[in-house]
């Protein structure tokens, strides 16, 4: 059995709760910053200052709400768990790979030469080799007589 240590540890949950706290503590420093210091005073002296400030405020609060719904959603909804027919590509204890996962697979998506691998294009060996990367034929002017009704 392979070593796990997020058993081990306890502590993570509690360093997860402190990191909700620093988000927390960051977005609300950023509040005071923008909207206590900047644009309050601008609020309240009104004139251009207000026709300025007031719109940049309604902004910077519709953001506010959707990063902070979107990151409590992330923090408060269950990531899920792993079925339970899945094992991995390669056994960590034995160093087996799967059946389906082979070295052929990277050069079926790749191709065989490593000067092709960063750019859109394949080389023309590899065109010629692999079936996939021909493409399908597909018709360009369809039968006139087949969309005639009878």
């Amino acid at each position: 059995m392979a070593w796990n240590a997020f058993k081990l540890c306890t502590a993570l949950r509690a360093l997860g709760y402190v990191m909700v706290l620093v988000v927390v503590a960051i977005v609300g420093v950023t509040y005071y910053a923008v909207v206590l210091v900047n644009y309050l005073p601008s609020i309240l002296s009104g004139g251009v200052n207000f026709v300025i400030a007031f719109p940049l405020l309604i902004l910077f609060h519709f953001l506010l709400v959707m990063l902070l719904w979107s990151y409590f959603n992330v923090v408060l909804t269950d990531p899920g768990r792993v079925p339970p027919n899945w094992r991995p590509a390669i056994d960590e204890e034995t160093g087996d790979e799967a059946p389906l996962v082979g070295s052929d697979q990277s050069t079926m998506v790749f191709g065989t030469d490593m000067w092709y691998w960063f750019i859109p294009a394949y080389s023309e060996e590899d065109l010629r080799r692999i079936p996939a990367l021909q493409g399908i034929d597909y018709p360009t002017r369809p039968e006139l007589n087949a969309l005639q009704p009878l």
